[in-house]
């Protein structure tokens, strides 16, 4: 009776070392495969990156070749662009002053600039 005891004790002690000995092969390659798994993804991502570099220098070599050359185009002001509205213009004297009165006075010569549009508007006295 104690031998078979003893042999019992024995088998389920192996059977544990067995199921220990198990799961730590399991979790070492559970260990090893999430590695990997890691290191693909790395290598992936590098792959990616390295292709959208590419494919960021062939696009910007490309639009290089095919942009049209810039032409330079004149500066012109607004007034001497003479451009026409299809009215006659109006005379001097027309109510806001015209080009060169004051809009104020309606009498003396623009010479101030109304803060903050910038508009030129009035005479020294006729501003204040």
């Amino acid at each position: 009776r104690n031998g078979g005891e003893a042999g019992r004790r024995a088998v389920r002690q192996a059977e544990r070392e067995r199921e220990l000995a198990e799961r730590e092969a399991a979790g070492a390659a559970e260990r090893a495969a999430a590695q990997d798994h890691a290191l693909l993804e790395r290598a992936a991502a590098a792959d990616l990156e390295e292709a959208l570099r590419r494919s960021v220098a062939e696009a910007a070599s490309s639009a290089a070749e095919h942009e049209p050359p810039v032409e330079s185009l004149a500066v012109v002001s607004l007034a001497s662009a003479s451009l026409d509205a299809g009215r006659p213009r109006a005379p001097e004297s027309t109510f806001g002053g015209g080009e060169t009165t004051c809009i104020i006075c309606l009498t003396r010569p623009k010479t101030h600039i109304a803060v903050p549009c910038s508009h030129q508007c009035g005479p020294v006295r006729g501003a204040t």
